[in-house]
């Protein structure tokens, strides 16, 4: 049985009849730090702000029937593909990544041309996603919530209701949410790209982030801590909370 990829809802073995070899798809990105020389210091300083760089994922990759064909429409399929799409393949199930394909490539033909073979390199964002974080939490009350990672997830939480929540982790603190408006009672938080937002209205305005038990705003969304994290419903008004957590890994 061969293997497959899926990019941007396609599976490439069904569509074009490309089968791979996953043996270049288990490397981790690499962390970016920022070093800093002292002068008469030993060693270098550590910078504030280190991030995972993006990964590039590659699968030997062949096609064994009606080579022509499926070769001009995958190179068409992929290229005129813009920006990052989900990308999964048969052996890393339960998880994806979001990727690009911005590269040519130029196969090695083989059997009269009717074969050949090639090498598909995606880049990738760091994060191995898991489709287990794709699965909605549900609130009606306060609760838990535990983070199976070692990473902070950003969730997308859709509010009903108005009023005050936090998400808090122990040794973390908190972050509170105050939504002040009584007319805005169905909208969308979404913690990683910072957009609140009911259909194509932009709810920024009327919602505001807390550091919990302080008096200090404009802090960043709130994220769910690897461990358990408790959600808290302080004002009855919030009628449900909806959390679709997006867990990942590298």
């Amino acid at each position: 049985m061969y293997n497959s990829i899926t990019f941007n809802s396609k599976n490439l073995l069904t569509e074009f009849g490309v089968y791979i070899s996953g043996q270049g798809t288990f490397g981790a990105p690499d962390r970016e730090y920022t070093y800093y020389d002292v002068p008469a210091r030993d060693g270098s300083v550590l910078g504030i702000g280190s991030k995972l760089n993006n990964i590039q994922v590659s699968y030997k990759a062949g096609i064994v029937s009606n080579f022509s064909a499926n070769m001009q429409a995958l190179r068409s399929f992929l290229l005129s593909t813009i920006g990052y799409a989900r990308l999964t393949d048969t052996y890393h199930t339960g998880e994806y990544r979001m990727a690009l394909y911005e590269n040519s490539f130029s196969p090695s033909v083989i059997s009269t041309n009717n074969a050949g073979e090639f090498t598909l390199t995606f880049n990738c964002m760091p994060q191995r996603f898991l489709t287990s974080g794709e699965s909605v939490q549900s609130y009606t009350a306060s609760g838990t919530l535990s983070n199976p990672t070692h990473f902070d997830a950003k969730p997308l939480i859709h509010v009903y209701g108005y009023g005050n929540f936090t998400i808090s982790a122990t040794g973390y603190g908190g972050v509170q949410v105050e939504i002040a408006n009584p007319s805005v009672t169905d909208f969308y938080i979404d913690c990683e790209t910072m957009n609140i937002y009911s259909g194509s209205t932009n709810l920024a305005s009327y919602v505001a982030f807390k550091k919990s038990g302080t008096s200090q705003y404009g802090v960043d969304a709130p994220v769910l801590r690897p461990g358990s994290n408790s959600i808290t419903k302080s004002s009855s008004s919030i009628t449900k909370l909806e959390i679709t957590p997006r867990w990942w890994e590298v």
